[in-house]
């Protein structure tokens, strides 16, 4: 753990610790360029845990492993790994390849593939020390950086970072601010038509939506339990946009269960079912009919179905009416004219 705010010439031992006074101040400028990317006001002060390789420490090794599993809110959450890196001598030498796996359970589960330390933009370095000034395309690589999601359901998580880099050719970094971050879609739900009448078909839309950082995402799931009275249409016409995606709604059911991924980079996905109702009203699909695993719950949407309109019987006109009067006097008129209009011709 270093800080430019240290002595320079390592008064605790760090200079014997790191081989040379020049190692050691290299540490320290990792950790405030760190500093620095992340808009500190006092940058000099910020601590990261930082190292300056000479000897080759050998690919796999453990650099950061959480000792009591971190207790999560909510189980059965998307979880990845937020971390910020700082790297040196990237111009010239090998970057550290960077591994989390969340330890469910303390099985370790890969999260996303390998972090390149690398591959941040530049920051210059200012000299300290017996280390000197690193500018232009020699600055530190700088970035911010998220691991892959990963499916936890139990209610605790740990965390291990490898390095698999092990080289001391390069491979010079410091990481700092490591975040867990609930990383769960979330899912939404439509019907179109929103109104038919009894009998008619309503499509119904499930949309789930990836998360900004927009990482991979394998095996979350889901169950609709229709509301009472809405059920799977006769022909269920069953789709979906959902790499690996399963979608089992038979004929007449009740319930529509899902499962699926969402691939590295992608947005969104759709699922969608046919559903129908043979009585009419109003049916509201919401929060409450979801059971889920690894997303979020979605907002109510409702669709209604109509009874069919009664066609009205024709009204009869009252002969004794003022206006019924009228009308038959004018109708006597009309005849009498054209019989005398037939007799004269």
């Amino acid at each position: 753990m270093s800080s430019a705010d240290q002595p320079v010439a390592g008064a605790d031992g760090q200079t014997a610790s790191c081989g040379t006074q020049e190692a050691w101040n290299v540490t320290q400028q990792l950790a405030q360029a760190i500093g620095t990317f992340k808009g500190q006001a006092t940058p000099a002060t910020n601590f990261a845990v930082s190292a300056y390789t000479s000897n080759n420490p050998g690919a796999g090794n453990v650099e950061f492993e959480t000792v009591t599993p971190l207790t999560l809110p909510i189980p059965s959450r998307f979880i990845a790994v937020g971390i910020d890196v700082a790297a040196a001598n990237c111009y010239r030498a090998s970057a550290p390849q960077l591994q989390f796996a969340l330890l469910d359970d303390g099985t370790p589960v890969a999260a996303g593939g390998q972090i390149n330390g690398c591959g941040g933009t530049l920051q210059d370095m200012p000299a300290l020390g017996a280390a000197g000034a690193a500018t232009a395309g020699q600055g530190a690589r700088v970035g911010t950086y998220t691991s892959g999601g990963v499916l936890v359901n139990s209610a605790s998580v740990g965390i291990r970072m490898t390095n698999a880099n092990g080289s001391g050719g390069g491979n010079d970094h410091a990481f700092d601010n490591i975040q867990l971050l609930d990383v769960s879609p979330t899912l939404d739900k439509s019907f179109s038509p929103a109104t038919q009448p009894v009998g008619g078909v309503s499509v119904l839309t499930f949309t789930i939506t990836n998360t900004t950082e927009l990482g991979a995402k394998a095996g979350w799931s889901f169950t609709d339990n229709l509301p009472a009275g809405l059920v799977v249409a006769p022909t269920p016409a069953t789709a979906t946009t959902c790499p690996s995606g399963v979608v089992t709604a038979a004929a007449g059911a009740t319930s529509i269960d899902v499962t699926g991924n969402l691939a590295d980079a992608m947005e969104s996905c759709t699922v969608s079912v046919s559903v129908t109702s043979a009585t009419a009203g109003a049916y509201a699909n919401g929060p409450d009919n979801i059971e889920s695993a690894g997303l979020n719950p979605p907002q109510v949407s409702t669709v209604t179905f109509t009874a069919p309109s009664t066609p009205s019987n024709p009204t009869p006109v009252p002969a004794n009416a003022p206006w019924g009067v009228l009308l038959l006097s004018a109708l006597v008129a009309g005849f009498a004219s054209l019989r005398a209009a037939r007799n004269r011709a």
